[in-house]
């Protein structure tokens, strides 16, 4: 569909417009430091998921709970980096899950199922300082990066009795770019909010999802003049319908973590 397809890349466009359209309006009141600064955050997401998946039209409702999740985890990584100079900065966050299940179904309980799942979702991109306040107080970034899905699933079935057994994999590489803005201020001397939320995919490829979305809300309390403790809520959604396979999904659940910059 070449009408389609011009059509995501025409909104695309706009919304990048759009995006350096607010990088030129929005001035800072003050000027960012000029010195590098680091930030090193691991952090732990206990995220339920929430949707459908279909396959070759084979649809599956999707209702996973953090518990059901961590019944199953056999690991689990996930890390925040950025670095910054003045207003200009990047940032790259790599997530990594592995869970396998084995479960004996039928009435003599004799059919074995085996299924590995492994999901990586990695953000990188960089950031603008729109806006600083307060002696770094408070600040406003505009984001530009992208986001890499990989979900690769190995399920084995074997039944003894007759001898039998059944391997399927599938494997699912999604790159999506997005847009987005996070804001940042200070409550008390060490209390802050820090507020994200960015939009992606718009389908502009065969490689891209639909559409993908984001909304992050912490609340953090700064332990030294170099380490913070947060905790809060994050939802990460994506629309993807392509080659047979289709995924609109939802992950969410409270995060916590540790931040520490140098």
């Amino acid at each position: 569909m070449k009408g389609d397809k011009k059509m995501r890349e025409k909104r695309f466009i706009l919304i990048i417009a759009v995006f350096v359209f607010l990088l030129t309006l929005v001035q800072g009141a003050e000027a960012a430091s000029d010195e590098w600064e680091f930030t090193v955050a691991p952090y732990a997401w206990m995220a339920g998921i929430d949707g459908d998946i279909a396959i070759r039209e084979q649809k599956s409702d999707v209702d996973v709970s953090f518990g059901d999740i961590l019944d199953n985890l056999d690991f689990a990584f996930m890390l925040h980096t950025e670095a910054r100079k003045g207003k200009w900065g990047f940032f790259f966050q790599p997530e990594y899950l592995n869970v396998s299940s084995d479960e004996k179904l039928g009435p003599q309980r004799n059919i074995k199922v085996d299924v590995e799942i492994e999901t990586w979702i990695v953000e990188f991109g960089g950031f603008y300082r729109a806006g600083l306040w307060g002696g770094n107080r408070s600040y406003l970034d505009l984001l530009l990066g992208g986001r890499y899905w990989n979900l690769s699933t190995e399920m084995d079935v074997g039944i003894p009795v007759i001898d039998i057994a059944v391997d399927q994999d599938s494997d699912i590489d999604i790159i999506d770019p997005f847009v987005g803005m996070r804001f940042r201020t200070y409550l008390t001397d060490k209390v802050l909010l820090s507020l994200r939320g960015d939009i992606g995919g718009f389908g502009i490829s065969d490689s891209t999802s639909d559409f993908t979305w984001q909304a992050i809300g912490l609340f953090g309390y700064d332990i030294s003049k170099r380490s913070t403790i947060f905790a809060g809520y994050r939802g990460l959604g994506i629309d993807y319908d392509e080659d047979d396979i289709g995924l609109d999904l939802s992950f969410h659940g409270p995060i916590i973590g540790f931040a520490y910059r140098f």
